[in-house]
């Protein structure tokens, strides 16, 4: 079909995205479309920041949350070509610390594992961040850190989404580059590409997007200003990167084209293009949801699904709608391969399509943590006309039941946590409680405070990660629900099961407290033990 075609089709969804749009409550979404290599369509709706009238534009920077995972992996195959990585060489030998690590992912981890999510290691953020942007652990403590979480799944033989497989990249990186991450993305991705305005680190130029949380009102946010991910952290390959629609276009039609060529001419690099391994990086390298890598899979930074097949399965609406959101996209596509990648941190939420065959991609970003996730009905939309698609869902129907289910989500949780209390009181004073809690003599802590007659966890001692525990019956307590102040002003994420909020105490046989059982690892099947140590605790406070 003739893009002219293509576009009027595109322009006759605006006011269906404009629908979809109002019903997320974010203050604004910008799409970019590309096709047949050509940028065909970009349209933007709403604000850059809910308390200005500035409105987005093709050059607005947003932040790209996991679409960073794909460049990160670019970088990783430039530097595999220069010679200074390989995609099959444990990565003890880049990061000596790391070797303090002696289970099996310690001796054998590789940059492919880290990248594919393959590697089993738990996706759990709690000892990096939690809340307002905080940075639990200084950059240098990352490595070490790390062998301290536990691996969740079977190594190589189950996907699990895990933001410390990042942050290891990231070490790696900069060991071997002997630059900061944010330093290679310039030199070996943006600045070959002319992409002036991206960046992974705080944006140097104007016209960028605020971050915010959304009640379920609909009324958005602004998220206190916070760096977030940046050179700083350590965590800049999983989520750091700030690009505009304009500039995504230009990377994404590189990216299709050497791959293309890659594939067609049996080779790893292309003339004149930075991108070099791409079909190592699109290469499927485990299977998602229990199904076989070549129909779902993840490769490096990126998720492949042969169609027909459910495009929303790493989004936000499928945990909203379950198995309703199990919707079969692609009926006449078959055999027609997606890579896609969605973004997803609290003030930023996006969508990612690339289609090889028709040299597509397809970029939806928004500028908050919206009441359903707007950005993947609108990129399946864009996707079916560039298809050709007429057999599709009722997105807007889908769009209000993910939007109900939010606004109900913290009264479930709160009917959910009300069935289990009891009113037993706590056995000991709360004074009792206090201490730090370590599992297994490790570096990360949980202190226990009394403040204000009340128990307060917090996280290292952190400044703003703290919680208020209530009592939950005997010696549990549990983080008690308040969405507006969690989701809006602290920047939690709001989708974890209930019980990631009871922490219980166990005592000895003299009545002493003597450890914390806390599954704040929603991806671990058990809770975690943390042994308290008085003696720390008295030297801190």
């Amino acid at each position: 079909m003739p893009n002219t075609e293509l576009i009027t089709q595109m322009e006759m969804l605006h006011p269906l995205f404009q629908q979809l749009f109002d019903l997320s409550s974010s203050p604004g979404l910008s799409i970019g479309v590309l096709h047949q290599g050509n940028p065909i369509y970009t349209t933007h709706f709403g604000v850059r920041a809910a308390n200005r009238p500035e409105v987005p534009d093709d050059d607005t920077l947003y932040n790209l949350a996991s679409f960073t995972k794909l460049i990160a992996a670019s970088i990783v195959a430039s530097l595999v070509h220069d010679g200074l990585l390989g995609w099959d060489v444990p990565i003890r030998e880049y990061l000596p610390q790391f070797r303090q690590r002696k289970d099996e992912l310690g001796q054998e981890v590789t940059l492919a594992d880290l990248l594919s999510n393959r590697s089993g290691l738990s996706g759990q953020a709690t000892y990096w961040g939690q809340m307002s942007y905080e940075w639990l652990l200084k950059k240098e403590d990352i490595v070490l850190t790390s062998c301290e979480v536990e691996a969740v799944r079977p190594f190589r033989k189950e996907f699990v989404y895990s933001t410390w497989g990042y942050g290891l990249v990231t070490a790696v990186v900069e060991e071997v580059s002997r630059k900061p991450f944010s330093a290679c993305a310039e030199e070996r991705i943006f600045k070959p590409l002319g992409m002036s305005r991206s960046t992974t680190n705080v944006p140097l130029v104007d016209n960028v997007v605020e971050m915010h949380g959304v009640e379920t009102s609909g009324k958005a946010h602004i998220f206190p200003w916070n760096p977030g991910w940046t050179d700083d952290t350590g965590f800049v390959a999983a989520a750091g990167a700030r690009s505009s629609v304009k500039e995504l276009l230009v990377m994404y039609k590189s990216m299709l084209h050497a791959y293309k060529h890659q594939t067609k001419d049996d080779r790893d690099t292309t003339p004149g293009s930075p991108f070099t391994y791409m079909r190592r990086i699109f290469e499927p390298h485990i299977g998602v949801g229990g199904r076989a890598k070549e129909e779902v899979g993840y490769c490096l930074g990126a998720y492949r699904t042969t169609l027909p097949g459910n495009l929303s399965g790493s989004t936000i609406n499928r945990i909203l709608l379950g198995k309703k959101a199990g919707t079969t996209f692609g009926h006449k596509s078959v055999g027609t391969v997606v890579f896609h990648q969605n973004g997803a941190r609290p003030g930023a939420f996006g969508a990612l399509h690339l289609v090889p065959s028709i040299d597509s991609a397809i970029v939806i970003v928004t500028n908050s943590l919206p009441l359903y996730d707007v950005c993947d009905y609108i990129a399946q939309l864009s996707l079916a006309v560039l298809l050709g698609e007429d057999q599709l869902p009722d997105y807007l129907s889908l769009a209000k039941s993910a939007r109900h289910a939010n606004v109900t989500l913290y009264d479930k949780l709160g009917a959910f946590l009300e069935m289990g209390k009891d009113n037993t009181p706590p056995e000991l004073p709360l004074t009792s409680f206090e201490g730090n809690y370590r599992k297994n003599g490790g570096t990360f802590y949980f202190t226990v405070k009394v403040k204000n007659r009340k128990l307060e966890l917090s996280c290292l001692n952190r400044r703003l990660t703290r919680y208020i525990l209530e009592p939950y019956g005997g010696n549990t307590f549990y983080i008690p629900l308040d969405r507006t102040t969690e989701i809006c002003h602290r920047g939690m994420w709001p989708f974890l099961p209930p019980h990631t909020r009871i922490v219980a105490f166990d005592s000895n046989d003299h009545g002493e407290i003597i450890s914390m059982s806390y599954h704040h690892d929603f991806t671990a099947l058990e809770p975690d033990i943390y042994i308290r140590d008085i003696t720390k605790l008295k030297a801190r406070i």
